[in-house]
């Protein structure tokens, strides 16, 4: 046992924790507890030895509680958004590292490695809901020898209503299986667990997708059977002997913990969070039931002072059916932008503009239409710290009513910017797409620049809309390109300054035409911006809508995936350059860990479009899973991730998830301009490292359109 001291003055809250076993071979488990007596450090003082030895337990009962712990196959655990352990100022943490040398004493004799296990406590900087752990067990029982199925049972009732968050079942060498079930007061019951085949080596504590709400009066019953006869390969005697209650590993244990906290999801202002070179952090709004949207913004910083990257992915419903999502990266700060505009009867773009700056930011507007004219301006301010969102045609922007170019801007502060386009369909669904903003103040020059994914025919069409970033006229082509590279069509395009123009395919045919698209500037010309947005139209209703940014070749890239029931993340590649080249593939976990891994040769100039698991080395992954695809290629390529998703309705949707190169430049702060929750609406964060800056710690905050803080419930 070792006593730590920890803050004297101030309440400390764990978000999360991490065990590091320093000898695995001899290392049974570790548990975390609190000392709110400070008794720990008497025993300690009474021990000649290094901390002070005890079995079972921390020694002593009052002031005594929970953090977690750790057995072999465990992962460092991350506690619910918004809830963690409580350690109260002035408590000490305790750790039990409990040894046994029956498992490495089969394969060595020894003397064993020392050991250093290691802990690692990840705080918020708000309070949190507490989370408490509840026992289910039963230590009064001998499984006979020679019996290969011997049952165990253990009871908790539930005494006051409690929401279930988390289980960790546990047993030793000779168990086989064990089940948790939940009998409710109403007469039902829920499997909260089953393990069929039981590892000793590979526990875990559980995290439900949704919690469980345990009402006063359930009953929790735990099954356990154990085999203690000689045809059990684990098993640690030989012959066969009575195995009773006990902390070796040669005894056994019948015991699950239940994670719980009071009922309700917590309201958050400002959600810290902690990312490991390769980690990933994923929060949601609630997306409440009310009818009135919550809007606003948020801004994440690290800190160091460098921000990690960052993505959100709007979602919206109607009556209960996932309408249409979108991604929208998080933006860092800008003076000057351009954004292609419409707003026709059936299609209205739109602009969210965050000022995070002490002082208001004052704004004026142009709009250019595609014949380079000039058809309206008007001027706005947005308050310090504040956010305005709008449609073109809307305050405080008041542009035409009918109406196709571009829309310039310009900021006397720096701003955060998103936009998107909203479609009306034939059924009245509101489809959502992202339309990139161009930075006037960082151009990208003459070079060619590439749509990595288009669809046309058996019902996809494909529109291209190009931004003229100059004050002059630039002129190219727009070269189409099917999957092995072959030329399939070229398009002449000409823009005049500060304008925009629109182009799009047919969508002639039964057959679906795929491939990429690259935007080839005349000589001595600037390269243009643009978005593709490709559509998909049954029985004639348009049914989903995704878009594809024009992007830069590189070597390194990371996108955000997903793979469940609900959710399918694929990716578009297409190698840009006029030589082979080797392109890996590595799946990456929330928590960073690799689970997955593939190369894919691609020939000069070709594209591919699948599905994560649809890629070979891929088709064996657990789901569900959240985090990275990272991608590394020995030549350039261009990148984009997809998303399906089928709805309530047996729609297939599908959008985007822009992809982030390693290379990129770190900004101190990056925003996300736009959050909607409730009325409909729901706003996926996500948050994660490209790995140039190592491990990225600091918060992620929201704000009102007024600025400021704002409280979200979030899952």
């Amino acid at each position: 046992m070792t006593s730590i001291a920890v803050s004297p003055t101030s309440d400390l809250y764990v978000r999360g924790y991490e065990v590091l076993p320093g000898n695995r071979a001899i290392v049974h488990h570790v548990l975390i507890f609190t000392d709110e007596g400070g008794q720990s450090a008497a025993l300690d003082d009474a021990d000649p030895g290094p901390g002070y030895t005890c079995f079972g337990g921390a020694g002593f009962i009052s002031g005594l509680g929970g953090v977690g712990g750790w057995a072999p196959g465990a992962d460092p655990q991350v506690f619910p958004l918004g809830t963690g352990v409580r350690i109260p100022a002035g408590a000490r943490i305790v750790m039990q590292v409990h040894y046994s040398t029956s498992e490495a004493s089969k394969i060595s004799s020894g003397p064993f490695e020392p050991d250093l296990t290691r802990i690692g406590l990840y705080l918020s900087p708000t309070p949190l809901q507490a989370i408490s752990f509840l026992p289910v067990v039963n230590p009064f029982f001998a499984i006979p020898p020679g019996n290969p199925h011997y049952q165990v049972k253990a009871f908790l009732p539930i005494t006051s209503t409690v929401e279930l968050v988390g289980i960790a079942p546990h047993m030793h060498l000779l168990g086989r299986e064990i089940s948790v079930d939940a009998h409710f007061p109403d007469g039902s019951v829920r499997q909260l667990i089953r393990i069929d085949d039981w590892d000793f080596h590979w526990q875990a504590n559980y995290l439900f997708r949704e919690p469980v709400i345990l009402p006063r009066g359930t009953l929790v019953e735990l099954t356990a059977f154990y085999d203690n006869s000689e045809d059990n390969p684990k098993n640690p005697s030989s012959p066969p002997v009575i195995v009773t209650w006990g902390e070796r590993t040669t005894d056994e244990m019948c015991l699950t913990f239940l994670s719980v906290k009071t009922p309700g999801t917590p309201s958050m202002n400002t959600i810290p969070f902690s990312l490991t070179d390769s980690g990933t952090e994923s929060v949601i709004t609630l997306g409440g039931k009310s009818s009135a949207i919550q809007v606003g913004y948020a801004r994440t910083t690290d800190a160091s002072g460098a921000a990690p990257s960052g993505l959100a992915i709007f979602g919206y419903r109607q009556n209960g059916v996932l309408i249409s999502e979108t991604g929208v990266p998080a933006s860092p700060l800008l003076t000057r932008g351009r954004i292609y505009g419409e707003t026709t009867e059936s299609i209205r773009s739109g602009l969210a503009m965050a000022n995070p700056n002490s002082e208001p930011a004052v704004l004026s507007f142009t709009f250019t239409d595609e014949s380079g004219r000039d058809v309206g301006s008007n001027t706005a301010t947005i308050p310090a710290q504040g956010q305005i969102a709008a449609f073109l045609d809307e305050g405080p922007f008041f542009g035409p009513s009918r109406f196709s170019g571009a829309l310039t801007f310009t900021s006397s502060k720096p701003v955060a910017v998103i936009a998107l386009r909203g479609l009306l369909n034939e059924r009245s669904d509101f489809l959502m797409t992202t339309l990139p903003v161009v930075d006037l103040n960082s151009l990208s020059g003459s070079n060619t620049s590439v749509f990595p994914h288009f669809a046309d025919g058996g019902g996809w069409t494909t529109t291209i809309m190009l931004v003229n970033p100059t004050d002059s006229p630039i002129s190219g082509t727009l070269q189409f390109a099917d999957p092995s590279g072959r030329p399939s069509s070229v398009v002449n395009y000409s823009i005049p300054g500060r304008s925009a123009r629109q182009f799009a395919t047919s969508g002639s045919g039964d057959a679906v035409r795929v491939g990429a698209v690259s935007i080839v500037p005349s000589s001595n010309n600037a390269a243009p911006a643009g978005s593709l947005v490709f559509s998909y139209k049954q029985s004639g209703i348009r049914i989903t809508e995704a878009g594809v940014p024009a992007v830069p070749a590189g070597t390194a890239f990371r996108v955000y995936v997903e793979s469940s029931e609900a959710v399918q993340s694929g990716i578009a590649i297409t190698n840009t350059s006029s030589s082979n080249a080797t392109v890996r593939l590595e799946l990456i976990n929330l928590s960073g860990a690799s689970v997955a891994a593939t190369t894919v040769p691609l020939a000069a100039n070709v594209q591919i479009s699948k599905f994560l698991s649809e890629l070979p080395g891929f088709k064996t992954f657990s789901v569900p899973i959240q985090g990275l695809l990272r991608i590394t290629s020995t030549a350039p390529v261009a990148v984009v991730g997809l998303r399906s998703r089928t709805n309530e309705r047996g729609d297939f949707l599908i959008t985007t998830t822009p992809p982030v190169p390693e290379s990129g430049s770190a900004a101190a702060e990056l925003f996300f301009p736009e959050f909607a929750d409730a009325g409909g609406y729901t706003t996926q964060f996500i948050l994660f490292s490209t790995g140039s800056r190592g491990s990225i710690k600091g918060t992620l905050r929201f704000f009102s359109q007024s600025g400021e803080p704002l409280e979200l419930k979030l899952r």
